[in-house]
């Protein structure tokens, strides 16, 4: 046999390369899987008040248990419990005659239903007793729509106002009560409004001024009026209270 020339060596050396790298190609595309959406979320505030020692349960073992505080603003976004039934409960002592060892009881104070095909949830607590320190919240729950993102606001009228209007800069939306509407928002400097009209007239419920860019979303939400426990009360107050809350957009 006649021994091959070092030319020859190479030439075949870099076929063989070439093929193992084309089988290596190959066999990742093949068990390439498609990206799957991230998992929905929810968010939730209460209307008035902060509220502490509260807690729910994301999964079917004591290990699940999750604190979560309430206040007025939005919180960051938590995992939805996996049949979609967020029960939010405090724990309060087991009585002095119960065995040693049982668990604290728990006393359910507000209870949402998360189903639905939404990538994400906001949860509204009104506290039923705002001054309570036990007190027990009805619950409203708004889905984000599948195009909430970068460079737009969801509005809600969360009262019982048939007719509110939210402005952005020049833009002026109405809302019809319970109802939402997802709108563009300008970068830059935004005069944010809200006015109801009561009888026969409109009168400004609150307004605001925000810098926004084309990375960010907002939360308008529109709510009834309620007295806050912790500050007093204003001598005019407004019909409604609104919680505006801007935060960068997901990546697509």
């Amino acid at each position: 046999m006649t021994p091959s020339t070092p030319s020859h060596f190479l030439k075949a050396l870099a076929i063989g390369m070439f093929a193992f790298c084309l089988s290596q190609q190959s066999s990742a595309v093949g068990s390439a899987t498609p990206q799957e959406d991230p998992p929905p979320t929810f968010q939730i505030m209460s209307i008035v008040g902060s509220y502490t020692g509260l807690y729910y349960q994301t999964g079917s073992d004591t290990s699940s248990v999750r604190s979560i505080r309430v206040g007025r603003g939005l919180s960051r976004p938590l995992a939805i419990p996996p049949n979609g039934e967020l029960v939010l409960f405090r724990k309060i002592p087991p009585p002095p005659d119960a065995p040693e060892g049982t668990p604290p009881i728990r006393v359910p104070v507000l209870s949402a239903e998360l189903e639905g095909d939404s990538p994400g949830y906001i949860v509204v607590a009104r506290p039923l007793e705002p001054k309570e320190a036990d007190t027990r919240f009805s619950s409203v729950v708004v889905p984000l729509p599948d195009d909430f993102g970068a460079g737009t606001c969801l509005i809600a009228n969360l009262s019982s106002f048939p007719n509110v209007a939210a402005s952005f800069h020049d833009d002026i939306y109405k809302i019809a009560a319970g109802t939402t509407q997802l709108v563009s928002i300008r970068s830059g400097h935004n005069m944010v409004r809200t006015a109801v009209r009561v009888s026969d007239d409109w009168k400004l419920a609150g307004s605001d001024t925000w810098r926004l860019n084309e990375t960010l979303r907002g939360y308008f939400l529109i709510l009834p009026y309620m007295e806050d426990p912790d500050y007093p009360p204003p001598l005019d107050p407004p019909p409604v209270l609104t919680r505006i809350h801007f935060q960068k957009a997901p990546s697509p």
